[in-house]
């Protein structure tokens, strides 16, 4: 409880280490057969961001601080008006918000000194007997993995067709 006050010192505060990428969700239609017999897999692609294997995340070769923003990724620029100033924050052009710049030459053949490339990802969505319409499947670090991050994961969410005859009331 002190830490969450004090910032520190009680041990939990905040967290360190690098964050994790956002989840990338996905709906699978199911029919009322596929829930109540299980037992099916359903093949389904998924496009993520992924960190770029030929360069390993770097972007190509002599990555430097942007010297526009010196490395902050933000510019910030300031209005007079009058005897008032006004200072607004903006995301640097030179360098696209990153704070580090590499030169044309440079830069990864694969990426083009993005630090990230898309690739399809093939997962395999096992639907079990009981499961229900809204039901979340979680594939755990499948999803998108962008440098100094943690890998996302992906989830598909079933979404129960309307069926012609019956209609599922519980379990």
């Amino acid at each position: 409880i002190f830490g969450s006050f004090f910032g520190g010192g009680g041990g939990g505060g905040g967290r360190s280490g690098p964050s994790q990428c956002e989840p990338i969700v996905t709906q699978e239609l199911v029919t009322l057969e596929d829930l109540y017999v299980g037992g099916r897999e359903k093949t389904r692609k998924v496009t993520r961001i992924t960190k770029c294997s030929k360069c390993s995340g770097a972007g190509g070769k002599n990555c430097k601080k942007c010297r526009e923003c010196r490395g902050t990724g933000t510019k910030v620029i300031i209005h007079q008006m009058g005897f008032m100033t006004q200072q607004i924050a903006t995301k640097c052009n030179d360098c696209d918000g990153s704070g580090e710049f590499i030169d044309k030459k440079d830069r990864c053949d694969a990426c083009k000194g993005n630090k990230t490339v898309e690739e399809k990802k093939e997962i395999l969505v096992h639907i079990d007997k009981g499961m229900k319409d809204g039901q979340k499947i979680v594939f755990r670090a499948e999803g998108h993995h962008l440098p100094d991050t943690v890998q996302g994961d992906i989830i598909v969410l079933l979404k129960e067709q309307a069926h012609d005859l019956f209609k599922r009331e519980h379990n």
